[in-house]
């Protein structure tokens, strides 16, 4: 019984680390979302606009790095998630850091509602469907040439081979 004790005892003392591979960067993004609705009509227009921050130091086989970022959508139509925008900026981490600002992206899109017409006893009801393209999500990948270095996702299943 005590031999057991003993080993555990040992193995809690050796000290751990935890040691970030050479070739990644961390990669980080923040949100930022501005409604932008119409006066008139349910239509609803929201513009995404997304912060990245990278860091690390890693060993590069160029001093570019290329940040690929992509916008989903729900279409409301086809009942599916579609790329809305495609962004790809290039970026070098000076002092093992970098901030970029993307360009803002415009999501629009008409929710499910029903329209009345006519008046009194002749007033009738429709349902009308929702259409557009709403916001989804979001996915950040950094490059090294073709080398993935670190990636960032909304949503864990916009992940490539992610089961949906």
């Amino acid at each position: 019984m005590k031999m057991p004790a003993l080993f555990l005892i040992a193995l809690l003392l050796v000290p751990h680390a935890t040691a970030v591979a050479s070739d990644s960067v961390r990669v980080e993004a923040r949100l930022a979302t501005e409604h932008d609705d119409p006066k008139e009509g349910v239509e609803e227009v929201i513009k995404k606009q997304l912060v990245v921050t990278i860091s690390g130091a890693p060993k590069l086989a160029s001093d570019r790095l290329t940040v690929r970022a992509k916008f989903y959508a729900d279409d409301l139509t086809a009942v599916q998630v579609v790329v809305e925008k495609e962004v790809t900026v290039s970026a070098s981490l000076d002092r093992g850091r970098a901030t970029l600002e993307l360009p803002e992206v415009t999501f629009r899109h008409t929710p499910a509602h029903g329209q009345t017409s006519g008046t009194g006893r002749s007033t009738k009801s429709k349902r009308i469907p929702a259409a557009g393209r709403r916001y989804h999500g979001w996915s950040v990948e950094v490059l090294d040439g073709e080398k993935l270095l670190g990636e960032a996702y909304s949503i864990i299943s916009l992940k490539p081979g992610a089961q949906r």
